[in-house]
């Protein structure tokens, strides 16, 4: 990744009804562009997220995010520099916690957290009850772009010389 993320929607949340929210984003062409520089992509041809946004909890203070992002991007082989088009569609899932967190902590001994790892990720941070949806966007595009991307004709040939 290069440079900074100009790619930022926010969503205000505090005031969301207990049936949630459903909003769809679509980049433009010039954040499309942006983002592929960004994310180190030959191009980004579309993203298009579909959300559903819900208060969880009875103070508010928590929004689960649920969405299906759907994405057309180019990559160049880290083989041969050929073109590697990809087309996402997949689902993802985040929690976001206005304030501090008021998950507690339970300490057997000072300095030591007891966590089980297959809990849940803690729930990200939000700021006066908005969501940057652009920025979750690009966090989940990013983990689902392939780091070393083949073309299916690609073959490595090892060679002792």
């Amino acid at each position: 990744m290069s440079g900074e993320c100009s790619f930022s929607h926010p969503l205000e949340v505090l005031t969301l009804p207990a049936s949630g929210r459903r909003v769809t984003i679509r980049a433009t062409g010039q954040e499309c562009a942006d983002l592929a520089r960004f994310l180190g992509l030959e191009t980004l041809e579309s993203l298009e997220a579909r959300l559903l946004l819900e208060p969880v909890g009875a103070r508010g203070r928590r929004v689960r995010v649920s969405g299906q992002l759907a994405a057309v991007y180019t990559q160049l082989c880290s083989l041969t520099g050929a073109p590697v088009h990809t087309t996402l569609d997949e689902s993802f899932f985040r929690v976001f916690l206005d304030g501090a967190s008021d998950a507690p902590v339970r300490r057997e001994r000072p300095g030591e957290i007891e966590f089980d790892a297959f809990d849940d990720d803690e729930p990200d941070p939000m700021e006066n009850g908005t969501i940057d949806a652009g920025l979750l966007l690009t966090e989940e595009l990013s983990l689902r772009i392939d780091p070393y991307p083949r073309a299916p004709d690609a073959e490595f040939h090892w060679s002792d010389e």
